[in-house]
Order: structure tokens, then C-alpha cells, then sequence
């Protein structure tokens, strides 16, 4: 498909897309003396970027290993991935690594059904996830279509952070006044609000319907990301999003194109999407015809600078390091004064080794396979051997004995 014909593609009244038809990093296992623990947050970042924000599709093919899966699309370390006898869509079994997930139907094949094959399941945080793998998009949905996959989902957006365009307030004007040529019939509006204050949690603009084959979303995603208590960089006070969810055969034919073409091409094609199916525009109350009027100078600069931005490889949001950060910063504080309250003379007593065990105990008791899969990630880049929950509990145990032991002999008194 040459450059030319990949930048107007061509579009059924439906909704229906027609179209004519760097190198993965292993998990560290060494240690690195250069590690930073808020690498992920320190580097410099653009103000505008494309990203992957979910990937769906099914491989038809009931004869794969499923770990080997998990290492020849995503690098990833075997002895990270958990399997639940859990699953949707049918499936009842699911391995995963964080927010990576693959289903099968398992039970189903042992009853003699109808093999659904494996169904690949990588929601917003999973793509982030990848990112942190420094997983190559291209190559990686180049293998899955080799692998004969079908794409039934897949979400690429743009986050803006520069505020040179525009705002939520300004596209919920411009659709108020109906400032706006589109191939959809309806845009849907809703406020999301926190009840316990009422503190507005940010507004959400959708063209089309969930059951559509393309869907375009505008929102605030700096206030969806607090709203949810998710820790940002201190960088980022301005994060919009404009997402656009393609399905079935558009997510299919997205994906090949994104396999096939320079990624410069790529964003040809993707704004030609974006522009043929929305456009904001200067009202022209002399001419009726709405799809002649004037775009609007913020939308204009807008699809104008979207060939030269990059794609995101940086993380903005939380990891297990900033969650230490704040460990460190605010849950330490609640703790201290917890723990002198208690105590009758500030002195190292039985109730300080009594709090700290009980302390840990109710943590390791709230940790889940999927904390452990963060815990051991960041173990492997450190150079350090995986745990399991059987360590946890000798670990807790071994720390009440020395606790006692301390007791006896006067330490503890």
C-alpha cells in the first residue's frame, strides 16, 4: 500500500473503514548500578503524543504454549505470569502479567466443546505496561497477524499536554452550538462527580455509540486519573485525551496498517480517520451548508501538527516505585502517630514490636498474585531472586521469632 493511498481512506456511510491492503529489550536480570527509582517519571517529555491505549484479538489456534506466548509477543519473563481459573467472553481460564492478560477455554476443550482459541486482552494500563517492557507496537501486532490474529478492539488516542489546542469546555461549546460536521448522529455528554464532596470529576464527550465500528472520546484525562487516586507525575497539570476506539473489521484493518506502514504514514492514515469522520468548524450563518464551512483555527492546528508528533514510550503514571513514594510521604505519618498514641512512654517497648508485626501481617495478608508480579518485576531489575507467598509467611514468621526472642532477653521489655 503505497503512502498516497493510505492518507485518504475511503469510508462507507456505516462507518465501515475500506482500505486496499526498534528492537524489543528483555527483562534486566542483572543489577544496574545507574537505576533510578523514578526513571520512569524524570525523562523529558513532549507535549503531544500518540499512544495504544487497548489491544483485543483471538488467535484461532489451540496448539500453542501459552508461556511461550507471553515470550515471543510481549519478552516476558515466564516466572511472572499468574494463571485464575477466571475469565470472560466465554473464557474461563486467564494468564496474565500485570494488566496483560491471555484467556483461553480451557475447560470447554476438556468437555469436548468448540476450542475458542486464545483471546488476547490488553486494557489502557496493560498498554502501559507494554510500554514499560519497551515492547515495539509494530513488531508486536506484525507477530500477532502472522499468528493469524483477528483484531476485535483497538484504541489509539492522542494526550495533550501542551494546552495549544484546545480544552474540554471549548468542544462542549462547539457542540452545544452544533459547530461541528460529523459522519455520527449523536455525540452523548456526561459529568462525572465525586458524592462524597461533590467535586466535579471532569466531563466526557463521546461520538457514536459503543456498538459502533469506530468511537471518538474527548475527556479530561488528568482529572479521571486523580479522581481514581492514581499518582501522576508532578510534571502534568493539563492532560487531555481524545481516544478512538476502532472495533471488528476497522480494528483489524487499524492494526494491519499500523503493521504495514512507517509510523510517519501511520499518522497520515489516522488523522484521514479522525478528519473524515469529525471536523469543528466557524459558524456561517449565510451558508446552509454546514460541511462548507470554515475549520475552526484550534481543530486546524490541531490535525495539522499530529503527522510530527511521537509516539509515548514514557509512563506518567503511577508504578510501584511512586507507591513507595508515597508510602514514604504520607502513609508513614498516619502510622507514627497510630503507634505513639498507644505507647505510654516513647520508648522501644513490646508495643512497638507488637504494632510493626501486626503491621506487616495485615499487609501480607491483603497481597494479591498481581502484587506479587509488581513486587518480583521490580526484584528481577534489581538483580534480586523472585518470592513466592510460601516466603512471605516463613518471612513473618522468622520476624515474630526474633521479636520474641528480643523479649526474653530484656530487649523488648
Amino acid at each position: 500500500m503505497n503512502s498516497k493511498s493510505s492518507k485518504k481512506p475511503p469510508f462507507t456511510n456505516r462507518g465501515v473503514l475500506r482500505t486496499e491492503n526498534s528492537t524489543q529489550t528483555s527483562i534486566n536480570t542483572e543489577k544496574n548500578d545507574d537505576f533510578r527509582e523514578n526513571q520512569d517519571f524524570n525523562q523529558k517529555r513532549e507535549d503531544t503524543y500518540l499512544l495504544v491505549d487497548w489491544i483485543q484479538a483471538t488467535i484461532m489456534n489451540d496448539n500453542l504454549n501459552i508461556y511461550l506466548l507471553f515470550k515471543e509477543l510481549f519478552n516476558i519473563d515466564t516466572r511472572l505470569i499468574v494463571k485464575e481459573a477466571k475469565g470472560f467472553f466465554g473464557y474461563d481460564t486467564t494468564f496474565s502479567y500485570k494488566d496483560i492478560k491471555i484467556m483461553t477455554a480451557e475447560y470447554r476443550k476438556l468437555e469436548g466443546l468448540q476450542d475458542m482459541g486464545y483471546h488476547i486482552y490488553i486494557s489502557g494500563q496493560g498498554c502501559r505496561d507494554l510500554e514499560d517492557l519497551k515492547v515495539d507496537y509494530q513488531k508486536l501486532f506484525k507477530k500477532l497477524l502472522d499468528y493469524g490474529a483477528r483484531f476485535t478492539r483497538l484504541d489509539i488516542s492522542i494526550d495533550d499536554f501542551s494546552k495549544k489546542y484546545f480544552t474540554i469546555p471549548l468542544i462542549r461549546k462547539a457542540v452545544k452550538a452544533g459547530d461541528v460536521v460529523t459522519r455520527f448522529r449523536n455525540s452523548i455528554e456526561f459529568l462525572k462527580t465525586k458524592l462524597v464532596d461533590g467535586t466535579n470529576n471532569g466531563y466526557t464527550i463521546w461520538f457514536g455509540s459503543r456498538a459502533s465500528n469506530i468511537q471518538i472520546v474527548f475527556y479530561d484525562k488528568l482529572k479521571e486519573r486523580e479522581s481514581q487516586d492514581y499518582i501522576v507525575s508532578n510534571d502534568v497539570s493539563f492532560w487531555i485525551r481524545l481516544e478512538c476506539r476502532f472495533r471488528n473489521f476497522n480494528a483489524n484493518q487499524m492494526a494491519t496498517n499500523f503493521a504495514s506502514l512507517d509510523f510517519n504514514e501511520f499518522k497520515n492514515f489516522y488523522i484521514g480517520v479522525v478528519s473524515n469522520y469529525l471536523r469543528f468548524v466557524v459558524n456561517n450563518p449565510k451558508d446552509k451548508n454546514k460541511r462548507r464551512w470554515k475549520t475552526v483555527a484550534w481543530w486546524q492546528n490541531f490535525v495539522e501538527d499530529i503527522p510530527r508528533i511521537s509516539l509515548q514510550t514514557i509512563n506518567v503514571e503511577s508504578t510501584i516505585l511512586k507507591k513507595r513514594n508515597w508510602l514514604m510521604n504520607t502513609v508513614s505519618r498516619n502510622n507514627f502517630m497510630v503507634l505513639v498514641s498507644d505507647m505510654e512512654f516513647l520508648s522501644v517497648d513490646d508495643i512497638l514490636g507488637s504494632y510493626l508485626y501486626e503491621f506487616l501481617k495485615e499487609g501480607m495478608g491483603r497481597v494479591t498474585d498481581h502484587d506479587i508480579q509488581y513486587i518480583n518485576d521490580l526484584r528481577i531489575k534489581k538483580g534480586l531472586v523472585t518470592v513466592n507467598k510460601e516466603e512471605f509467611y516463613e518471612f513473618l514468621y522468622e520476624v515474630k521469632e526474633q521479636l520474641e526472642e528480643k523479649k526474653a532477653v530484656g530487649v523488648l521489655c
